[in-house]
C-alpha cells in the first residue's frame, strides 16, 4: 500500500505547534516562532513502512510547496494518516475532504486526542473513514496489513469505522508495554526535517525524541494520564543511547526530549547521562521535568552530559490554586529548583496558566510576582484550555452541553481566549482574555529582562533566534496579536 503520513497545513496561516501525540498544543507569536519536528507521527511512518509498506512523510507546516506536493502524489495514494486533536479537527478535516476531492478512493485514518476521547463526533465526520483510539503504531501497522489482504476489521482493539452507516469502535488500544519493540523514528522519511526553527535551541540541526509514555500525576487538566496510561513505561537506556549515537552520526546537533515524565526513571536516566559523558556523545538537549522530579546531583549531571535548558510546567504562584489543580507541587518546590538550575547554568522555562480553578485578580497578582521571583530564561502565560480526557472536562460538560459542540472553535481560541473556563473561576471570559495578556506584558516588557538577554549573547545565530522570537512576543505582548 502506499501510505501518506500528513501534518496537515493551518488553514488560517497560524504558526501552529504538532509535535505532540496529542496532535495539537499551541499556536500563535507567544511561541515566538518555534516549529517542531513531528516525532510521533514519523515513528508512525516508520513502524508501517518497517511492515513492507510504502510510505510518504509530508509536514505541510514547514514544507513551503505541500500543497503542490499533495496534489502530485495524492491519485498514487491509497490512505492518509492525520494526527488530530479537539481544537485542530475541523480544519484537518477540511484538508482530508480536499485531498478526497482530488482521491475519492483515498482511506482517511486519524488518531490523536480527538478520537481517543470523542470517537463518536470523530466518526460523524464526512471526511474520516477509520480512527485509532490510542497509541496508534502497533494498530496501524495491523490495520494496513487487513487493508491490503481485503480482511475484515472485527476485533482489532483500537480502532474504530463505518458500516452499513453504524459506527463500530472496538474501544481504546492497550498501551505498548515493551517500547524498546518499537523501531527508531527514520527522520530521512522527513524531507523538511533539518530545517525546524525554535529559539530555545542552541544547536541545529535538531530532532525531538521521546523516551517514555505515561504519568502517575493526577493534575484536573492534563490529559497525558488518561491517553497513556497512569503507569510509566520508558525505553531502556541502551535503546535510548542507540538513538542518540545513530543522531549523532547523522549530523544532528540537539535534541528536545518531549516526554512529560522525563526525569522520573532516575536509574536509567544516571545510566544514559554517565554514558555520554564517557562516550563523548556530542549532543546539546533539552528536557521537560516536574520541579521535585530532579535534585541538585541530577542537574549537574545532567548539564555535564549536554543538556543546557529545563522546562517546568509551575502554572501558578498561588499555592490555592495549585492545589486546586491537583499540581503535587510546592511554590518552595519551585523556589528551589529553578534557584538549582541558575547556580549551575542550566537555563529553565515556566509554563503558566491562567483561568485555573479557582482563579481570581488576587491569584493572577499572585502568578505575576511569583513569575519574576523564580526568574526563569523564559515563560509562557496561557489561557487554561479544557481538555476530553481530563477531570476538568469531566466536570463542565454535566452543566456545559456546550463544551462538546463547540469544538471546532477551539484552535483559534487556544490559550487566548475563555472556552467555558470562567465557570472555573471567579472572573469573567473578558477578564480572562485581559489578564493574558497584562501578565504577558508585566513579564516581557521588564527592562531588566530585556537587558538579561542582551547580555547572554554569544555569537550572529543567538542574535537572529532573540530577533526572530522576540519580535513575535513583544508584539503579542504589546498589541495581544496572536
Amino acid at each position: 500500500m502506499n501510505i501518506l503520513f500528513l501534518v496537515p497545513p493551518n488553514l488560517e496561516n497560524l504558526n501552529v505547534l504538532r509535535d505532540s501525540v496529542y496532535g495539537c498544543w499551541c499556536k500563535g507569536n507567544r511561541m515566538g516562532g518555534a516549529t517542531a519536528p513531528p516525532h510521533p507521527l514519523l515513528l508512525m511512518a516508520t513502524c508501517v513502512r518497517d511492515a513492507g509498506h510504502n510510505v510518504c512523510v509530508v509536514d505541510a507546516l514547514i514544507d513551503p510547496v505541500g500543497k503542490q506536493k499533495l496534489q502530485s502524489q495524492i491519485a498514487e495514494i491509497d490512505a492518509v494518516v492525520v494526527q488530530t486533536s479537539v481544537m485542530a479537527f475541523l480544519d484537518d478535516c477540511e484538508v482530508l475532504l480536499w485531498l478526497k476531492e482530488q482521491n475519492p478512493d483515498v482511506k482517511a485514518i486519524v488518531c490523536g486526542s480527538m478520537p481517543t476521547f470523542l470517537p463518536e463526533k470523530t466518526l460523524k465526520h464526512d471526511a474520516v473513514d477509520l480512527i485509532v483510539q490510542g497509541e496508534a503504531e502497533e494498530v496501524l501497522v495491523e490495520l494496513f496489513r487487513r487493508i491490503e489482504g481485503r480482511e475484515k476489521f472485527n476485533g482489532l482493539i483500537g480502532l474504530g469505522y463505518k458500516d452499513g452507516g453504524k459506527s463500530i469502535i472496538t474501544g481504546k488500544a492497550s498501551p505498548i508495554e515493551n517500547l524498546d519493540l518499537l523501531p527508531h523514528a527514520d527522520w530521512s522519511l522527513l524531507d523538511h526535517g533539518q530545517t525546524y526553527f525554535n529559539p530555545i535551541i542552541k544547536r541545529h540541526p535538531y530532532v525531538t525524541e521521546l523516551t517514555t509514555r505515561g504519568c502517575f500525576a493526577k493534575c484536573v487538566f492534563c490529559m497525558a494520564p488518561q491517553f497513556y496510561g497512569g503507569k510509566i513505561r520508558g525505553h531502556s537506556a541502551d535503546y535510548v543511547l542507540e538513538a542518540l549515537e545513530k543522531y549523532q552520526q547523522q549530523g544532528i546537533k540537539e535534541i528536545y526530549f518531549r516526554d512529560e515524565m522525563f526525569t522520573s526513571l532516575k536509574k536509567r536516566n544516571l545510566i544514559i547521562w554517565e554514558t555520554m559523558i564517557r562516550r563523548k556523545i556530542d549532543l546539546a538537549w533539552i528536557c521537560s521535568s516536574r520541579v521535585n522530579a530532579i535534585d541538585e546531583s541530577d542537574i549537574k549531571l545532567m548539564k555535564k552530559a549536554g543538556c543546557h535548558w529545563i522546562k517546568f510546567g509551575v502554572e501558578s504562584g498561588s499555592q490555592k490554586i495549585l492545589d486546586n489543580m491537583k499540581k503535587d507541587i510546592s511554590l518552595d518546590e519551585v523556589r528551589k529548583t529553578f534557584a538549582l538550575c541558575r547556580k549551575h547554568g542550566i537555563h529553565t522555562h515556566a509554563h503558566f496558566m491562567i483561568g485555573c480553578v479557582g482563579e481570581s485578580w488576587e491569584t493572577i497578582n499572585e502568578t505575576n510576582k511569583f513569575a519574576r521571583e523564580i526568574k526563569p530564561t523564559t515563560a509562557t502565560f496561557g489561557m487554561l484550555n479544557v481538555y476530553p480526557g481530563t477531570t476538568l472536562w469531566d466536570r463542565l460538560k454535566e452543566d456545559c452541553p456546550s463544551l462538546e459542540d463547540g469544538f471546532s472553535l477551539r484552535l483559534q481560541n487556544l490559550h487566548s481566549q475563555s472556552f467555558l473556563t470562567d465557570k472555573l473561576t471567579e472572573l469573567s471570559a473578558e477578564e480572562l482574555k485581559a489578564a493574558v495578556k497584562i501578565v504577558h506584558r508585566k513579564f516581557f516588557l521588564r527592562p531588566g529582562y530585556l537587558v538579561s538577554h542582551l547580555q547572554r549573547m554569544r555569537s550572529w545565530q543567538d542574535i537572529f533566534a532573540l530577533f526572530r522570537a522576540g519580535r513575535k512576543i513583544i508584539d503579542y505582548a504589546i498589541k495581544g496579536n496572536d
